[in-house]
């Protein structure tokens, strides 16, 4: 995954610590990523999972096609020592895919150690099967 490194720790840095699972989407332009966009997500009862607020990060996506932004995956925060991705969140990971285009054949699922670092992983659509990795991070100044 190659992120800008100003978005990288950006990040960190405005991804809460509290509470648990917050996020937003990522996005690029030329291969690498160089925009984000925060959402607090929406709450349901007091389960820690990230209910990302659709509306308003369609909205965004929709904005920047227009500006000619990629978006290409979501983030979201977890607590120190849970660097993996949960159940709930390898399920959410294949109902992004099943609402995109068969165009769009991967994206990437970071998660946000909230001020000290991020874990990615990417998400590939191959042979009609969803297969998520770990992918190495290239901070590009």
């Amino acid at each position: 995954m190659k992120i800008n490194k100003e978005i990288y720790d950006e990040i960190l840095k405005y991804t809460p610590v509290v509470p648990p699972e917050t996020g937003g989407i990522i996005g690029q332009q030329n291969g690498i990523i160089g925009f984000a966009e925060f959402d607090s997500g929406t709450v349901k009862g007091d389960c820690a999972v990230y209910i990302p607020n659709v509306e308003k990060l369609n909205s965004v996506i929709e904005k920047w096609n227009r500006w000619g932004i990629e978006f290409v995956g979501m983030f979201h925060c977890h607590p120190i020592g849970q660097e993996t991705l949960s159940k709930d969140d390898i399920e959410y990971i294949h109902r992004v895919f099943d609402s995109m285009p068969d165009s769009v054949t991967e994206l990437y699922f970071p998660i946000v150690i909230p001020k000290s670092h991020i874990i990615a992983y990417k998400a590939i659509r191959k042979n009609h099967r969803i297969i998520i990795e770990k992918d190495n991070i290239v901070t590009k100044e």
